[in-house]
């Protein structure tokens, strides 16, 4: 992801253009203020995705089982597509 920083009033002058290049491209504004980092533009599909990550971090239990899961991956312990539904991938 393409991060750049711009200041308050270039950020004004060209909104609606950042708006399309953050939401088709992916990439990121850091908007300054008087040289003082004071906000982020980003896509909301994007801040969807790091809120719903937030939520799975902050959630001790689920991230015991992400961890649990990526021990068995480590030690081989898995089963395919097909042992699990019974039909080929």
């Amino acid at each position: 992801m393409a991060s750049e920083t711009i200041s308050v009033t270039k950020a004004r002058e060209r909104l609606t253009a950042l708006v399309d290049e953050v939401s088709q491209q992916l990439s990121q504004y850091t908007i300054l203020k008087h040289g003082e980092a004071r906000a982020v533009l980003l896509a909301a599909q994007e801040y969807e995705a790091l809120l719903e990550t937030l939520d799975i971090l902050s959630d001790s239990k689920a991230v015991a089982r992400i961890r649990a899961s990526l021990d068995e991956l480590s030690r081989g312990e898995s089963l395919s597509f097909e042992d699990v539904t019974g039909e080929p991938l």
